[in-house]
Formats: structure tokens, sequence, C-alpha cells
């Protein structure tokens, strides 16, 4: 392992160990997270952060997961959803896509610099993508309705 390697390595465990304190993680999740993998976050839904080394320190792309599969949406709900998109776009500075899970995520469009940031946007992130679960699942429950 050559010293560069070394000292990322050290990075990113002091990143996520600052993370993981700000977040209210166990040392597990915080394991989990730094692998690349997707933990429950502080407002019930999966999240999952990214993270490059950039400028000698490491920066965090955080991802919001939303338990809904792009797949099921059609009709009006494509409609919401691109308007979803808009307002999520200009209003908040998040982009809507798709996780290699095949679900619905949000990720922000620029990079959190530091673990408390990475931790601040995780949070933030739930909020807005609640906001958006809760408008997609509210338009697919009036379609629904409306065909019965």
């Amino acid at each position: 392992m050559t010293s560069d390697q070394t000292n990322h390595d050290s990075m990113g465990t002091t990143f996520f160990s600052s993370l993981g304190v700000r977040l209210g993680l166990t040392d597990v999740l915080v394991q989990r997270l730094r692998e690349g993998e997707t933990v429950l976050g502080p407002a019930g839904m999966l999240c999952r952060v990214h993270t490059r080394v950039q400028d000698d320190a490491v920066a965090g792309f955080p991802e919001v997961i939303l338990p809904l599969a792009a797949r099921e949406l059609g009709g009006d709900e494509v409609v919401t959803l691109l308007a979803l998109q808009e307002q999520l776009l200009t209003e908040y500075g998040w982009r809507l896509t798709m996780s290699n899970l095949g679900l619905l995520c949000i990720c922000p469009l620029l990079l959190a610099q530091t673990p408390e940031d990475v931790a601040a946007t995780l949070e933030r992130g739930q909020v807005i993508a609640r906001v958006v679960l809760d408008a997609l699942v509210t338009q697919a429950g009036s379609a629904t309705e409306a065909t019965v």
C-alpha cells in the first residue's frame, strides 16, 4: 500500500467517523456507509453516500432512495414527476433520478465538502424525498380511486 492510499484510507475513516457521529449511527452502520451500502437514515428513508478525494480532502455526494420504482409510474404520474423534477432543480438544487437499485432517488447537485455538510444534506434530502414521495403516492392514489 502506498502512502497516498494510506492517507486516503485515513481521510475516509475520519470522514465517515465524523459523519456517523453527526447522524448518530452505530459503527456497523458507518462501516456499511463507507462500503457504499445503503442504511436507514434519520427520517426512515434509505441513504447512501458516495465519496471522492478532492483537493486532499474527502467530499461526499449523498443519495436518498425513495421506496418507489420508476416503472411503477405512468400517465398523469409522469406529469407530476416532471413537475417535481423541475421544482427540485430550481428551488432546492436537487435532482430526481434512478438509483442502481431501480428505485427513484434524489441527489444534490453539489458535493458536500465536510462530514457535517453531508449529514445536513442527508437530513434535508430525507425531508425533500418525503415530500416527493407524498406527491407521487397521492397522485397514484387519486388515479386508482378515479378508476374504481
